[in-house]
């Protein structure tokens, strides 16, 4: 699937990709960006907190690098640029592991 999906992207092209709970299944989280890496993307992982589900996380994937957004459309409700750099910031118990690629 990430191959077919790498390879009909765009060269400009992002895709974002749910990717369950780095807190509750770090794990599976940080699989899933590994995998994305190791066929070439280029991964950008976030999370945020998504009332009544908890923290879920996601990860932009793209053929090119990902820079952080700094600027938002000025009509998002919840989203600010003073809470957009704390969904790149993963704390110890999120924080990246090692993992196997799934194949």
């Amino acid at each position: 699937f990430f191959e077919l999906l790498r390879s009909t992207l765009t060269p400009e092209g992002m895709v974002t990709i749910q990717s369950t709970s780095p807190l509750f299944a770090r794990q599976s989280f940080w699989c899933v960006d590994h995998t994305l890496q190791s066929i070439g993307f280029t991964t950008k992982p976030y999370h945020v907190y998504v009332p009544t589900f908890g923290e879920w996380g996601f990860i932009m994937a793209s053929n090119k690098t990902i820079e952080s957004p700094t600027t938002l459309p000025s009509e998002m409700k919840f989203l600010t640029v003073d809470n957009l750099s704390s969904m790149f910031y993963f704390p110890p118990d999120m924080s990246k592991v090692e993992t196997e690629v799934n194949k």
